[in-house]
């Protein structure tokens, strides 16, 4: 392997003497995250690769990786070339697949940083061969689609696509893999429509020469569901943050806390309306609480008059009007009125209560996956290993700053 320059340092955001002026913040459990890794792993009786695609799923590459590390996972796939090209500058020293492939001008990193591709297209194989030969082969998994309908080759483009990797000897065949599009929903018929079409093409593969070492097609809920544990690898996701799909029946640990802070308590009379469009009305003199979130920040505009918050007491507190891009209006319980500057919870638990990422989804009609891939940039990622963190750290922010 390439001797990869030294890891730089980690920009991972650590609440320090300047915590005080964080608005939010995104709280993630190392801890939780590796005994949900060696839960899954466990259960797939298979090598995992954890998919760390698209920043981790927005969560932050390096903070991620950091919470992995210590498990020294074999493989890590991402979506693209320069997500490789990061990993590799953290430090990571095993396996990189690049799940989505590659355009021509990506080829050359492949080389420099010793990652492997998925290849779906003859295109792929003249490209690395400008980089490769056979002293200096280039391992690639053949991605298939057996129903998904997105990247990948047919099993009537399969055939061809062999014949055409005859004569490209610096081209190691060692993995062929696929995505499955109904794994959430545990009596899919078409999720076993496809894991027959895998079978079939993996036995394709092999009787034209190719003697596969890795077959891989069991996402989160292919695990969780399917017990898909007859292959070499398994590519969990958003079940390494605690996530487990309706019907279930093992739990995992959540690793997410998502917090904001109060910007300012208001009174206001009956009849005002809150937000662009004036989208509520205040049917009393109320108490609410404007908070330093936005649909910028990943909060969904698709909240408004929907989703709830929870204070440092453990109160759920309503989302009033159209949530904007910096800002959130929440109603306030009057006999608990919180202090300026007091964070709210926005996704996670706290006193015995819960904000899940399935309630988020709900609440924007979309999928627990994009309300992670979100979260925008300028809210703090922090990791911690203190279940009871941010709040009480506020406390002592606020005594010391007084």
């Amino acid at each position: 392997m390439n001797d990869f320059r030294k890891p730089e340092p980690s920009p991972v955001l650590y609440l320090d003497e300047d915590r005080s002026t964080f608005r939010s913040v995104l709280e993630i459990f190392p801890d939780a995250i590796r005994e949900n890794f060696q839960v899954l792993k466990k259960l797939a009786n298979c090598e995992i690769m954890p998919v760390l695609k698209s920043d981790a799923y927005g969560l932050g590459l390096e903070c991620v990786y950091h919470a992995l590390e210590p498990l020294h996972p074999e493989w890590i796939g991402v979506a693209n070339p320069r997500e490789g090209e990061r990993l590799r500058r953290l430090g990571y020293r095993g396996r990189v697949l690049i799940l989505g492939g590659f355009l021509e001008e990506e080829t050359p990193l492949l080389a420099q940083w010793e990652l492997t591709p998925a290849v779906y297209n003859t295109e792929h194989v003249r490209w690395l061969s400008a980089y490769f030969s056979g002293e200096h082969p280039c391992p690639v998994h053949i991605k298939i689609d057996t129903g998904m309908g997105r990247l990948g080759l047919l099993k009537e483009e399969l055939v061809s696509f062999l014949s055409h990797l005859k004569g490209a000897h610096w081209i190691q065949v060692e993995g062929v893999f696929s995505n499955l599009a109904c794994a959430d929903q545990s009596s899919s018929q078409h999720t076993q429509h496809q894991l027959n079409i895998f079978e079939h093409i993996v036995e394709l593969v092999r009787t034209h020469g190719y003697p596969i070492r890795y077959r891989h097609i069991a996402n989160s809920a292919g695990i969780l569901l399917w017990n898909i544990s007859q292959y070499e690898i398994a590519r969990p996701g958003l079940s390494l943050y605690g996530w487990v799909p309706d019907g279930a029946s093992i739990k995992l640990h959540p690793a997410l806390r998502w917090w904001a802070r109060i910007l300012q308590i208001r009174y206001l009379p009956a009849g005002s309306t809150i937000g662009y469009g004036a989208t509520y009305t205040l049917k009393k003199d109320s108490w609410i609480a404007v908070i330093g979130i936005g649909y910028y920040d990943g909060y969904d505009r698709r909240f408004s008059n929907k989703a709830h918050v929870l204070d440092s007491r453990g109160n759920s507190l309503r989302v009033l009007g159209r949530i904007s891009m910096d800002l959130t209006a929440v109603e306030l319980n009057e006999s608990a009125l919180p202090q300026v500057g007091e964070p709210v919870l926005l996704l996670g638990s706290w006193q015995d209560k819960e904000i899940t990422l399935d309630q988020l989804a709900n609440w924007a009609q979309t999928t627990p996956h994009e309300i992670l891939c979100r979260i925008g940039p300028r809210v703090a990622r922090r990791l911690t290993s203190e279940r009871e963190s941010y709040w009480p750290m506020w406390k002592q922010i606020h005594t010391f700053w007084g």
